[in-house]
């Protein structure tokens, strides 16, 4: 029997399918897709703090923490143990947010990243785009062609969310594959390095 890919066999650990991903590219909708990412992050996050606390009995207390709250949520725990950069908090803040939105009102079911992302102003789109993408986006220049802007995002808007959801999922299973649990600071030097070896 071959052995199960490093990423496939952490999934399976935090109980996902193993098309999970392919589902996620595939979802009916983008209100399914925005649902999906989030439960996926979820997960993820909870199996992080689970285990580096090193307290099974945690886990159930961590499900049931909302994500986004800066207090007293998920996003909070991980902030004060530095267990992932500003970046990927601040992604899992907003798409908490969003997700809160479209669960919470029956009217956002179709919900989709072409009319939410068409009337939005420059600056509207900026933070849009530096809250879910992992890459700096300070440079980039929205002002000059804002409708132009607005149609590559929303053209991309699934695979902006996804790829940042992507790399808080290869941060997190860096974490739980360690022998020891690295600060946010050294995370990104061993994702150089190629420390992932279940991409290879």
């Amino acid at each position: 029997m071959s052995e199960i890919p490093p990423l496939q066999k952490f999934g399976l650990n935090l109980g996902l399918d193993g098309a999970l991903l392919h589902q996620l590219s595939e979802s009916d909708g983008d209100w399914s897709f925005v649902i999906k990412l989030h439960a996926l992050m979820e997960a993820a996050v909870s199996d992080l703090l689970t285990k580096q606390l090193r307290n099974e009995s945690l886990r159930k207390i961590f499900d049931r923490l909302e994500m986004s709250n800066q207090s007293t949520g998920k996003v909070a725990f991980i902030k004060a143990l530095n267990l992932l950069p500003k970046e990927s908090r601040r992604f899992l803040g907003a798409l908490s947010q969003l997700r809160n939105d479209l669960a919470h009102n029956i009217k956002k079911a179709q919900f989709n990243f072409r009319e939410h992302v068409t009337h939005m102003d420059a600056q509207a789109l900026r933070s849009f785009i530096a809250d879910m993408s992992p890459l700096d986006t300070g440079s980039i220049d929205l002002e000059t062609n804002i409708d132009e802007s607005r149609q590559l995002v929303a053209n991309n808007a699934r695979t902006l969310l996804l790829g940042h959801g992507l790399v808080i999922i290869r941060r997190v299973y860096l974490q739980l594959a360690s022998a020891k649990f690295l600060p946010a600071a050294d995370q990104d030097a061993d994702l150089n390095r190629g420390c992932f070896r279940g991409s290879r």
